[in-house]
């Protein structure tokens, strides 16, 4: 998928549980637990910052989208491997965890890069692997 399309995919997850229901679910309109998505776009900008010690990256079809519009950071300085103009693509795997919020028991789709326990392991920014240059 573009840039773009995956910002819309972000942008309509679901983040509200049915009203009155004793469970929830939270998910991806067409993502599934079990999917890989594999994000295919251009570098727009990319900024290294010592303090967070991540790399920050903004793909052309992240514009208009708010949860993307400032990008995504990963961690280590990828500034030396990457440059705006470069064709890149991010790849994601699709997860279903089981939280708690506001006391509701809910299941919820995660990248698990992004958000799951691959991230978790990745405390300055998804992790590096997730990103490779493309065409």
């Amino acid at each position: 998928m573009t840039g773009a399309q995956f910002a819309q995919e972000c942008n309509q997850y679901k983040v509200n549980p049915p009203s009155g229901a004793t469970s929830g679910y939270y998910d991806y309109p067409s993502l599934a637990p079990g999917d890989i998505v594999r994000v295919r776009d251009t570098v727009t900008a990319i900024e290294y910052s010592n303090t967070t010690r991540a790399t920050r990256v903004v793909l052309s079809g992240f514009e208009g989208a708010p949860a993307l519009k400032d990008g995504l950071l990963f961690a280590k300085n990828l500034t030396k491997k990457y440059k705006v103009g470069d064709r890149v693509e991010l790849a994601f795997h699709v997860i279903q965890a089981n939280v708690i919020r506001d006391n509701i028991p809910t299941a919820v789709e995660l990248l698990d890069e992004l958000n799951g326990k691959a991230r978790e392991r990745s405390p300055d920014g998804i992790p590096a692997a997730s990103i490779r240059k493309y065409g």
